[in-house]
C-alpha cells in the first residue's frame, strides 16, 4: 500500500476503488488537520508554487510529511504547471485528477502493488 495525497477534498470514484482494494491510502488535509509542523522542504516548496500560494505549499508539504508517493490535484496554475520542479524536489509524482488519470493508473500498475 502506498500513500496518495489529494488536495481537492473530492475522492474520485477511481481513487475510492483503489483505496477499497487496499492498494492505496488516501491522504488529505481534511483528515490530518493543519496543526502539524512544516517539513524542511516547506520554504523550497513555497518558492516553487509562489509565496502568495501558502495553502498550496501546505498541501504539498503535508504530502511530503506523510510520505506520499503521488499527489492528485486539479490545480493546473499553481501546482501542475510547476510539477517538474516539485517532482524533482519532493520525489513525488504529480497528476491531474481527470486529465492524467490513465497516466496515474499506469504509474500505479508499474509499482506492482498487491492488496493486503
Amino acid at each position: 500500500m502506498i500513500n496518495i495525497y489529494t488536495d481537492t477534498g473530492e475522492h474520485a470514484k477511481g481513487l475510492a476503488v483503489l483505496r477499497d482494494s487496499g492498494l492505496i491510502k488516501i491522504i488529505t488535509a481534511d483528515t490530518l488537520g493543519d496543526d502539524k509542523e512544516a517539513t524542511p522542504l516547506f520554504s523550497a516548496i513555497q518558492n516553487i508554487v509562489g509565496p502568495s500560494n501558502l495553502q498550496d505549499a501546505r498541501h504539498v508539504d503535508t504530502a511530503c510529511r506523510e510520505a506520499c508517493a503521488a499527489f492528485i490535484t486539479s490545480d493546473i496554475d499553481d501546482i501542475l504547471s510547476k510539477k517538474w520542479k516539485l517532482e524533482e524536489l519532493t520525489q513525488m509524482r504529480f497528476f491531474h485528477r481527470v486529465l492524467d488519470w490513465q497516466e496515474f493508473v499506469a504509474w500505479l500498475d508499474s509499482k506492482k502493488l498487491s492488496p493486503p
